[in-house]
């Protein structure tokens, strides 16, 4: 059983001027399968409240989709949890492929629908600007299979609280000035695949406390 606690507060800023709140939170749950997404539109960027939506909503539904009939992924999930130990990269790479077609894909699919609703309404991407964290968990007999995908200035992190363990699944995007970072609109972000993987991560654990996207 799992407890999801959600939580945002709008910034002073966002106070002083009455604006809203830009973030957006979406978790999906089926058997043993769930998918969470998270993202925190620009401030600067007047409809990111819109972008935010649409990436959550976009990313969650494509990997429950995907997961819903994914005997060839949990194959591969399989035969890495019984090499893993190893110095067996194959089995490794056979995961990260398909990390890369379940969860990049879901974040280039957000990508494209963002861009697509800017269209629409014809106005710049970037007036839609957000980062976005995404998890995918999945619970086997020999542990749970945890896939994240990150970008921009937030944390992903995973809290074992009887090892005393937390862990940082990614990399935050920061510049050299306070509040720089990259978002999901920026093209840059899937310019080549080597670019996408960087943001990708999975791991296998026995089990965990806690989950954090923040």
């Amino acid at each position: 059983m799992w407890n999801i606690i959600q939580c945002a507060v709008k910034g002073r800023s966002h106070e002083k001027v009455n604006m809203p709140c830009q973030d957006k939170t979406y978790a999906l749950f089926e058997n043993d399968v769930q998918t969470i997404a998270l993202a925190d539109g620009a401030g600067s960027a007047k409809y990111s409240r819109e972008g935010s939506r649409i990436a959550c909503e976009e990313v969650t539904n494509y990997c429950m989709a995907q997961l819903a009939n994914s005997k060839d992924f949990e194959s591969a999930v399989k035969q890495y949890n019984e090499h893993k130990t190893e110095s067996e990269s194959d089995a490794r790479k056979a995961v990260g492929d398909y990390i890369y077609k379940i969860v990049g894909t879901a974040a280039f699919k957000a990508h494209k629908s963002i861009n697509a609703e800017a269209a629409i309404k014809k106005l710049p991407a970037k007036q839609y600007a957000t980062t976005l964290l995404l998890a995918i968990c999945k619970k086997f007999e020999f542990g749970w299979f945890i896939a994240t995908f990150w970008v921009g200035d937030g944390a992903i992190c995973l809290y074992n609280k009887q090892a005393h363990t937390a862990e940082v699944l990614g990399v935050p995007d920061e510049g050299e000035y306070a509040g720089q970072t990259r978002f999901l609109t920026m093209p840059e972000i899937f310019k080549d695949a080597t670019s996408l993987y960087q943001r990708l991560r999975f791991r296998i654990v026995d089990d965990f406390t806690a989950l954090f996207l923040m």
